[in-house]
């Protein structure tokens, strides 16, 4: 943890910004110059020493996803809130893996940049009357990863009494949905700076259904689990996924911009028998890098998806239906990640262009989507129709042992059967 600052004789020079902690640019990847692990250092920046009454203090803490950034003013100067009666204290607090490092032992506790914020808070605490500041005013604020601490500081008990107000920008994407509210997260790589949420439920099986509602905040930084299925590319891999899959992903470049955002809706390919709205293969980067929100879907596949009698039990496209539960959530919701739901583009390639195709004909798909973009593959193709729907559902019984004709028997037998048995048998598309 760090330590109290050892104290000088005669007068330090407080004229020029200390050493930044040791860090990589984030666009070039290379150790920044000119950077020491000697960095715990921190700016004041006030209007006047003796003010007639104690000036409000505001602690800046950076941004840059606790791998790059300082308090120095490379990117924001005081200006604006010394103008403004206020004083402001930016600090620099240590990053990456000599900040965040953890071996859950004594020796590396973890979260060394954290706590030393907690530290730099409690030095204002103590002094900053001296530079005219009122200690019993002081206001934490920081942007991304600065923004998230400042949530952290909200409720860790470490930093209780050391401030009094908080101010979180961009560092808790939290939203409100139908089902409730989701704890989304700022993704900044390389190629883009964009807020990401993860695994929302959309629908629940087998109709679709609504989703549940949830009390509380959900995490919303994981992917759901994709859909059962073999996956055509890796004939020899045991299935993989869960029959609980009906989830989207959200990737927005803004949750409040000025106007709302335009508004992508990928369909994956798979020839219906595999893939997921995973970024396995496709990430958001290039799409959310151009002003655009892109949602994601997973929705099932194979005879879990696709099976049919012809009944009203076992009607069948159960996976289509998926498609346009999702679209029909991300139309009641999408204006809440900053979405224009009168502005929505559905996509897809292979399997998922015959999907969008579909959807242009299909009156369950009608007002809830303005453009359509179908790649490699389109509802004419032999592959993307199904041919003797109810005879193959019967050739795949028998498979696996039925031998009745009786629709209701043929629907509780193929009901109780485990999907692994379902899915292990591929289920042809078309006649051949």
């Amino acid at each position: 943890p760090p330590q109290p600052a050892i104290p000088w004789q005669g007068v330090r020079q407080a004229k020029a910004h200390g050493p930044e902690c040791p860090q990589q640019d984030i666009f070039t990847n290379e150790i920044v110059a000119e950077t020491s692990e000697d960095c715990l250092y921190l700016n004041v920046y006030t209007r006047n020493l003796s003010p007639k009454s104690p000036l409000p203090v505001m602690v800046f803490i950076h941004g840059g996803g606790y791998k790059n950034g300082s308090g120095n003013e490379k990117n924001y100067g005081p200006d604006f809130l010394v103008n403004h009666r206020v004083l402001l204290v930016t600090i620099n607090y240590r990053l990456d893996a000599l900040g965040f490092l953890c071996l859950d032992t004594e020796e590396v506790p973890g979260n060394a940049g954290m706590k030393d914020q907690v530290a730099a808070l409690r030095w204002v605490k103590e002094n900053i009357a001296k530079f005219g500041g009122d200690a019993s005013n002081i206001t934490v604020f920081g942007e991304s990863a600065g923004g998230a601490s400042t949530a952290l500081h909200l409720i860790s008990p470490m930093s209780k009494g050391l401030f009094q107000r908080a101010i979180s920008m961009s560092g808790v994407p939290n939203l409100t949905v139908s089902e409730g509210i989701l704890d989304g997260e700022v993704v900044k790589n390389e190629m883009a700076e964009f807020i990401s949420f993860k695994g929302i439920p959309y629908a629940a099986p087998p109709t679709p259904q609504p989703a549940a509602s949830w009390n509380g905040v959900r995490r919303a930084k994981d992917f759901g689990h994709a859909c059962y299925q073999h996956d055509l590319m890796m004939a020899h891999q045991s299935p993989y996924g869960e029959e609980d899959c009906l989830y989207l992903n959200v990737y927005t470049p803004d949750i409040k911009p000025a106007n709302l955002t335009p508004v992508m809706f990928y369909i994956h390919g798979g020839a219906f028998i595999c893939g997921s709205g995973n970024d396995d293969f496709y990430g958001p980067e290039f799409l959310v890098k151009k002003g655009i929100i892109l949602v994601t879907i997973n929705y099932r596949v194979g005879a879990l998806g696709y099976l049919s009698l012809g009944t009203e039990d076992i009607p069948g496209n159960a996976g289509m239906k998926d498609q346009v539960a999702a679209l029909k959530w991300v139309k009641k919701n999408i204006k809440n990640f900053g979405g224009d739901p009168e502005n929505i583009t559905i996509f897809g390639e292979s399997a998922g262009a015959a999907s969008v195709s579909y959807h242009l004909v299909s009156p369950m798909s009608k007002g809830l989507f303005k453009r359509a973009i179908a790649m490699s593959g389109c509802l004419t193709n032999t592959w993307a129709q199904s041919f003797e729907a109810r005879e193959r559902a019967l050739k795949l019984a028998k498979q696996l042992g039925f031998n009745s004709e009786d629709d209701k028997e043929l629907y509780q037998f193929l009901k109780n059967l485990p999907k692994e048995k379902l899915v292990n048998l591929k289920l042809p598309v078309t006649k051949s």
